[in-house]
């Protein structure tokens, strides 16, 4: 946003949004939704309704808006944001389009729908480059294509990514910055999916140390960090410690989010596989059911987090020789994996492999 002028109303629509991107940082999504929102009024008011600045502040309502978990709603206000500076010249309006290119390519890339967000955060990124390919701009969208690459599998564009990223925001920004520590977080997510858990290790240890120092140990996203590392952490076997985390991290969640928050579930799913692999299968599958029944309620049933959770429980109840279940689960997180994902994603032969393993077992069909 540009400085300030003579018109109070705009002043104060530009310190609300100011205020409400100190809120977002800090994890606080109500209150910085609340204050996007009356930023937005008042800059209706004062400027013609079709300004990149009004733009601007729509998208970050609708990122928050998103954070908030209600998606239809980010959706709704990203593409009335969109439609403001679609066909309008000039440098505010590039680096709005971006933005709010990066802002719709998320939210669709959060809902499972990878091939409404790819070309997208692409196209955020080619506008990105033409307004420089070493700010911070150009920063931001190769991290978001990044972490799409990262889900959809291709790991070595990811990390390319990511590690551009990475060197653009430490010099843009220097090294203790919240972008720098959500790149470590990335880095580290990146890793662990590739099952370099030691190295996964390193960067989210890094991620939870620098975003503490940066916003203390109560946050949301310092919680978020402690998850990842968690993760890590059962990658390794060290599942009580794990466990530890998963448990500070749940009572962030619940107490900033309620008990039914999509980041509530993501930790229960996780929980339950720590659990899993501990062989607490009864402990585990508590968790996972809890953690399916809230993203069903939150995503809908035919999301892929639905089906991955789906895939856990089905696997748990093959160990359990509870088969016609395992095979209910199983099939269900087949069909939404391969059709979303298809069949070759590491994701869906995961599922594929377990759902043979139930047909293979002993009474596997008579038991349906």
């Amino acid at each position: 946003m540009t400085a300030a002028v003579a018109n109070p109303e705009l002043r104060r629509a530009r310190r609300l949004y100011l205020r409400g991107s100190r809120w977002h940082c800090a994890g606080h999504y109500r209150n910085a939704a609340a204050d996007y929102a009356a930023s937005s009024i008042m800059l209706q008011r004062v400027q013609d309704g079709r300004s990149p600045e009004l733009a601007e502040v729509m998208a970050a309502h609708a990122e928050a808006t998103h954070e908030l978990g209600d998606q239809r709603g980010a959706l709704a206000l990203a593409r009335q944001a969109y439609a403001i500076v679609e066909r309008r010249r000039g440098h505010d309006a590039r680096r709005a389009r971006c933005r709010i290119l990066g802002t719709l390519g998320n939210i669709h890339r959060a809902n499972g729908d990878y091939r409404l967000a790819a070309p997208l955060l692409r196209r955020a990124l080619a506008v990105a480059r033409q307004i420089g390919r070493e700010t911070r701009t150009a920063a931001v969208a190769m991290n978001n294509l990044g972490i799409l690459y990262k889900y959809t599998g291709d790991f070595a564009r990811a990390e390319a990514l990511y590690r551009e990223s990475l060197r653009i925001t430490a010099r843009e920004c220097g090294s203790d910055h919240a972008d720098v520590a959500g790149l470590y977080h990335n880095l580290g997510g990146l890793e662990y999916t590739r099952g370099r858990y030691r190295e996964a290790e390193r960067w989210g240890r890094a991620a939870l140390e620098l975003r503490t120092k940066l916003l203390g140990a109560r946050s949301v996203l310092v919680a978020a960090d402690a998850a990842a590392l968690a993760a890590s952490l059962d990658g390794l076997g060290r599942h009580a410690e794990a466990q530890r985390l998963y448990g500070r991290v749940l009572a962030i969640f619940r107490q900033r989010y309620g008990a039914r928050h999509y980041e509530v579930a993501v930790n229960l799913n996780n929980l339950g596989a720590s659990l899993y692999a501990e062989g607490k299968l009864a402990a585990a599958a508590r968790s996972y059911r809890e953690a399916f029944e809230i993203k069903k309620a939150v995503l809908g049933d035919d999301h892929i987090d639905v089906a991955l959770t789906a895939n856990n429980m089905g696997a748990l109840y093959l160990k359990q020789n509870r088969r016609h279940l395992a095979l209910r689960y199983l099939e269900r997180a087949k069909a939404t994996l391969v059709r979303k994902l298809g069949a070759r994603h590491p994701k869906a032969r995961a599922v594929i492999a377990n759902w043979r393993a139930v047909l293979a077992a002993p009474q596997a069909r008579r038991s349906r």
